[in-house]
């Protein structure tokens, strides 16, 4: 969408880093569009929770709210609209790799909101939410997004009588500041699994998820299933 008032974008897009650098830029950070847009997420994600999903309750509403919302998903879903590469960030803050640090881009995604609804109002900030979310508000209740499916996996291998599943990594790339973790998770009856993350824990957990899967619904090996550790 356009921006009538190019100011409120560009607040949006500029990270605190780059006003210790500037001071003499005409906006502020997008601290203040990060805390408007921020409220306003909450409230359109639990609305359409509360509508698509009756049958839950609200302790399992409040846990698949915070899965969709919390800075990691919101940082990759940033990562996928290409937001780190208009961010307007200090040279030692870019320097360090804050260009595609989560926190950073769940920031922005949150100020961007923020400026739609000071922009065209909350309607059309619902709608961007909405268009933004469509396909994760309608999953229906998935065990693995609102507990640990490291626990829930080896539960459910120990309830069979088999010994727990192994972790392993099998890769590690990236740079030093944002490494990414390729972990492999085994049974004992020989199932695995392949999962990545920025952490080894965020791996391991998205390995646990798909194998758990896998256990529990056989056809979702047919599937695929993006990582939301």
């Amino acid at each position: 969408m356009k921006f009538i008032d190019k100011g409120v974008l560009q607040q949006a897009l500029t990270h605190p880093s780059y006003l210790n650098e500037h001071p003499e830029t005409s906006v502020g950070s997008n601290q203040r569009l990060e805390f408007l847009g921020d409220a306003v997420l909450a409230l359109v994600v639990a609305h359409e929770l509360f509508l698509r999903h009756p049958d839950l309750t609200e302790g399992e509403l409040t846990k698949i709210r915070a899965h969709l919302v919390n800075g990691k998903a919101l940082g990759t879903l940033a990562r996928s609209m290409a937001l780190g590469e208009n961010l307007r960030l200090g040279q030692g803050e870019n320097n360090s790799g804050g260009r595609d640090r989560d926190s950073n881009l769940a920031a922005t995604l949150e100020a961007i909101i923020g400026a739609v609804f000071i922009e065209r109002g909350y309607k059309t900030a619902q709608e961007l939410i909405i268009s933004l979310l469509s396909d994760k508000l309608d999953l229906g209740l998935d065990k693995t997004l609102i507990e640990d499916p490291k626990a829930l996996l080896q539960e459910f291998v120990q309830f069979r009588g088999e010994p727990p599943p192994k972790y392993s990594v099998t890769k590690t790339e990236g740079p030093d500041h944002a490494p990414t973790f390729t972990v492999e998770v085994t049974t004992n009856t020989g199932l695995s699994s392949i999962g990545t993350g920025t952490g080894k824990l965020d791996a391991e957990r998205s390995a646990a998820r798909k194998a758990y899967r896998l256990l529990t619904d056989p056809s979702s090996a047919t599937t695929s299933f993006g990582d939301t550790s």
